[in-house]
């Protein structure tokens, strides 16, 4: 992970701690948000193939951080253990 994903994880944490409903009401609504981007890029015109293939790329990478946010934060506290 890079220092600027793993303040995304660290601020996602806290936003998770302190309104937990919220959080997964987010979450499942960035779910679909990636898929719908998914399809609209199976929709779109040539010529436009490239810009929504990367924005499906990125809300699905954002979508996957958010799912995995727990693990990701237990693999950032490691590091920044080692590393004192």
């Amino acid at each position: 992970m890079t220092a600027a994903t793993d303040e995304v994880v660290a601020s996602a944490m806290e936003l998770r701690g302190a309104a937990p409903a919220a959080w997964e009401t987010f979450v499942a609504a960035m779910r679909v948000h990636a898929a719908m981007q998914v399809s609209e890029m199976l929709k779109c015109p040539p010529d436009m193939l490239m810009k929504a293939q990367g924005m499906a790329q990125a809300a699905n990478e954002i979508s996957q951080i958010l799912i995995n946010v727990s693990k990701l934060y237990e693999d950032l506290q490691g590091r920044r253990r080692k590393h004192g």
